[in-house]
């Protein structure tokens, strides 16, 4: 895929060569449905609410038994570690985009009724299509702020810079999640995630000290 990359980005659209690398993290649709309130209780805490701005939540997410939403905390974190990736190493060059695919119809609808199967691939975009997001921020001249593609049109657009690639003024502010899921492919657009609201002291961060937090408890678990 990465070798017919011309076929998803326009010429002259190629990655630029100032750049050390790219990685590439991949969220989906499911980060939406984290949300800022959401809270962990145990008893190892008697009842103690604790958010996602606290290294301990982080590591309650890798524990057994503590949440019942761990597939969407860990397509939040994926957004949240792009975030603290570029902050900590923007500088050497090293640039991190997260992506959601789109509804694919791929093997993840494997354990469904198999009546179904056939309905997916009428409504869910192809595997090519749904790598189109994945190869477009591997190697596209992508603006300095985009941290977040997905592949579908939104109703509500954003003024963008006109100085940008044509390839990149289709922005969209934050989405309501049904329309990453379903809807008119357009193959790639820069669009807000949800993050993160505000940080412990009430101050609009838009999820630094949520990704600061994520940060550091994957730096103590991969030791």
């Amino acid at each position: 895929n990465l070798l017919k990359a011309k076929n998803y980005v326009k010429k002259g659209d190629v990655v630029v060569k100032e750049e050390a690398g790219r990685v590439v993290n991949l969220s989906s649709v499911m980060h939406h449905f984290c949300p800022a309130t959401s809270v962990h209780k145990n008893q190892e805490h008697q009842g103690e609410v604790i958010t996602h701005n606290s290294e301990e939540w982080w590591k309650e997410c890798a524990r057994p038994n503590i949440s019942c939403n761990t597939y969407a905390e860990s397509k939040l974190a994926a957004i949240l570690f792009t975030m603290e990736l570029n902050r900590r190493y923007g500088n050497l060059g090293l640039r991190s985009v997260a992506v959601n695919p789109g509804a694919v119809n791929s093997d993840i609808w494997r354990d469904f009724p198999r009546f179904l199967i056939p309905f997916f691939s009428l409504i869910y975009l192809n595997s090519k299509d749904g790598a189109r997001t994945s190869i477009v921020a591997s190697v596209a001249n992508l603006p300095k702020h985009a941290l977040y593609l997905q592949p579908y049109w939104q109703p509500k657009k954003k003024s963008t810079n006109a100085s940008l690639s044509s390839s990149f003024r289709l922005e969209y502010p934050m989405t309501f999640p049904l329309s990453e899921m379903l809807g008119l492919f357009v193959g790639y657009a820069i669009t807000d995630p949800r993050l993160p609201y505000e940080n412990d002291n009430g101050e609009k961060d838009g999820g630094l000290q949520s990704a600061r937090a994520l940060w550091n408890v994957s730096e103590e678990l991969v030791q």
